[in-house]
Parts: C-alpha cells; structure tokens; sequence
C-alpha cells in the first residue's frame, strides 16, 4: 500500500468515526450526540462561518493532504448529514466524492455528488503532518460522546 493509500485510509476513518459512524456502544466509551444539540448546532455555524478558510487552503492545496466536508442532504422527506473528499469548491458550490455508506438517503459511496455551500455541516483540513485544522463538529460530537459516557475529561 503506498503512502497516497494509508493516508486516505486514515482519513476516512477518522471521519466516520468523527460522524459516529462507528462503533457507539458501551464497549467503546462513546454515545451518541443529536445532531440538533445546542453544542453541535454551534460548531456547525463556526465551520460555516469559517468556510473562507477551507477554500483558501483548498485552493493553495497540497499533495497528501486531504480536503473534507460534511454537508446536509436532503432527498424527499429524508435527509442526512454526509461526507465528502472535496474534488472543486468554491464560493458557491463544492464538488467531492462520498466517503462513508449513507443509510437514510440514496447515495452510495464512492459517487460524485456537488451541493451548494449552503448545505455545509462541517469541513476539515488532513495536513501531511498529522495536524488537521476545521472538523469543529467532529471535535464537539467527541467531547460531547465521551462527556455522556462518563468520561469528563473530554478525551
């Protein structure tokens, strides 16, 4: 597996387990956090209000980093929150490829799918040096999981 390959491998999993994709029983430590908890809701308008700096590292991109969002999707009555490899985003639009299986709407992973900007739930930036930037949703959904759980640290 080459170097290109582990660090998407990582990537992913570090976003479905950030979505609570995971395993969320008592067995991990983790719990399920709403998405319409107080917390959350409040992260999500930091990571929309933080958008600019998503593209302008986006647009100034480097090779073995990785440029992920989460955005809300609605088909019908049913909507979820996804993720996606941004592939092209701009002011208006981002295009990217699905990671993770949706189970509430129909899109599989894997397809291309572009949105509008406003549908933004979150958005993370995967430097080749192990740092990220963004996944301010992802970050409270952790506190708040481990928080439930019994585990005030946060950590």
């Amino acid at each position: 597996m080459n170097k290109h390959n582990i660090l998407l491998t990582v990537a992913l999993l570090t976003l479905v387990f950030a979505a609570g994709l995971g395993a969320c029983g008592k067995s991990s430590g983790w719990k399920k956090v709403s998405n319409d908890d107080p917390q959350i809701l409040a992260a999500s308008q930091k990571a929309k209000d933080t958008y600019t700096d998503f593209l302008k590292a986006f647009k100034a991109r480097r090779q073995g980093c990785f440029y992920t969002v989460e955005v809300q999707y609605s088909e019908g009555n049913k909507s979820e929150v996804i993720g996606l490899e941004v592939m092209k985003a701009s002011d208006t639009e981002i295009t990217g490829v699905i990671i993770g299986h949706p189970s509430q709407v129909s899109l599989q992973n894997g397809a291309a799918l572009t949105v509008p900007v406003s549908t933004l739930w979150d958005w993370r930036v995967d430097l080749d040096d192990g740092t990220s930037t963004g996944g301010y949703v992802a970050d409270v959904r952790a506190k708040l999981s481990r928080a439930q759980a019994g585990d005030k640290s946060g950590g």
